[in-house]
């Protein structure tokens, strides 16, 4: 995660290093647990990997959190996941990707993160009415099997008939 130093919030030596950047710099590369205690107001995406990848937890994810005073509006999030090594080819599974928030220097959180929240629960929303209404027609075709719990609380009974 790459930032502003005005818009990191430290604590500890990392603060003090981070009051010392004046060109891009890698303030911490570690496990995201060695992090949260210091940057608790911008591990959240962090965290959130940490959880997602749950097998891995906070000790096995590896965060890095970078100062750079040339991008003043700009948060930036790189997440680069990779899976184990195949014996036999030597192969490594990986998916990188980046995003790019904008950011008023001075702010822990992107303009665009909470658009992109409102965002994700009206998605769910919509997802979920979309699955109710599949839901519900697929119970009335009998597509789906018997005593299936149904999203809006319905449950499909014999007949293809919902009912409560």
């Amino acid at each position: 995660m790459t930032k502003h130093p005005d818009s990191l919030q430290l604590k500890g030596e990392l603060a003090q290093k981070n009051r010392a950047v004046d060109g891009r710099t890698i303030l911490y590369e570690g496990p995201v647990r060695g992090l949260c205690p210091v940057a608790p107001n911008n591990v959240n995406t962090m965290a959130a990997a940490c959880m997602a990848a749950h097998t891995l937890g906070f000790d096995g994810v590896i965060g890095v959190l970078v100062a750079d005073p040339r991008i003043p509006d700009w948060h930036l999030v790189d997440i680069e996941v990779t899976g184990t090594r195949n014996k036999e080819t030597g192969q490594v599974f990986s998916v990188t990707t980046k995003r790019c928030n904008p950011a008023e220097v001075g702010h822990v959180t992107g303009s665009a993160t909470f658009l992109m929240y409102r965002s994700w629960r009206t998605s769910l929303s919509v997802l979920r009415m979309d699955m109710t209404s599949f839901s519900n027609t697929a119970a009335k075709r009998n597509l789906l099997p018997k005593n299936t719990n149904l999203p809006d609380g319905d449950t499909k009974e014999d007949g293809g008939k919902v009912s409560q």
